[in-house]
């Protein structure tokens, strides 16, 4: 678990709200303070879809994300489960919460939970070399949260099972340190 502090804020915040810095990342919640709170549960509800089984990773119901669901849906686990992203990508509500935010006044409070894709991990976890698995892994995280006038990102990490090696901690926090580096 890494605290990073965020310097310009600004850029951040136009970042998240505005351009697609964060959209390849899922999001579990979002949790907004200005004049009344706000609260976005970010877990896909996969009832809306009416049980599809062609339901695409991100929640989404576009041509090109059902043909990718399709193709996925052939690799199962070894559980025989297929694998799904839990929460909806960050991109698919950007703007929800870019409306919420917009304005002359600052929020009071703002705490985004994003996790990373599954390619993400699995890109993490073959480039620090760990012996971990996805199978290992339940989530990497990582919360910015907005708190009198500082905004900080926590990184976090989520093992299926305890374990003293911290070789996926600390490849998740040298990937967010430097992913948040442009934020300096």
């Amino acid at each position: 678990m890494k605290s990073i502090q965020i310097k310009n804020i600004k850029k951040f915040m136009s970042d998240a709200l505005i351009h697609e810095t964060f959209d390849k990342f899922t999001i579990s919640e979002a949790t907004v303070k200005t004049a009344v709170s706000f609260v976005i549960d970010g877990k896909i509800n996969r009832d809306f879809f009416g049980g599809d089984p062609d339901l695409p990773e991100d929640g989404s119901d576009s041509e090109e994300s059902v043909s990718a669901a399709k193709d996925s849906s052939a690799k199962g686990n070894a559980s025989g489960e297929f694998y799904r992203e839990p929460f909806i990508k960050y991109g698919k509500i950007r703007h929800i919460l870019f409306e919420i935010i917009k304005g002359k006044r600052t929020p009071v409070f703002f705490r985004l939970v994003f996790h990373a894709p599954r390619q993400l991990t699995e890109q993490i976890l073959a480039e620090a070399d760990t012996g971990f698995t996805m199978r290992d892994v339940n989530s990497l995280t990582f919360t910015a949260t907005f708190k009198d006038g500082g905004l900080t990102v926590t990184t976090g990490t989520n093992l299926a099972a305890f374990s003293l090696d911290k070789s996926v901690d600390e490849a998740w926090d040298k990937y967010m340190e430097k992913y948040m580096e442009q934020f300096d």
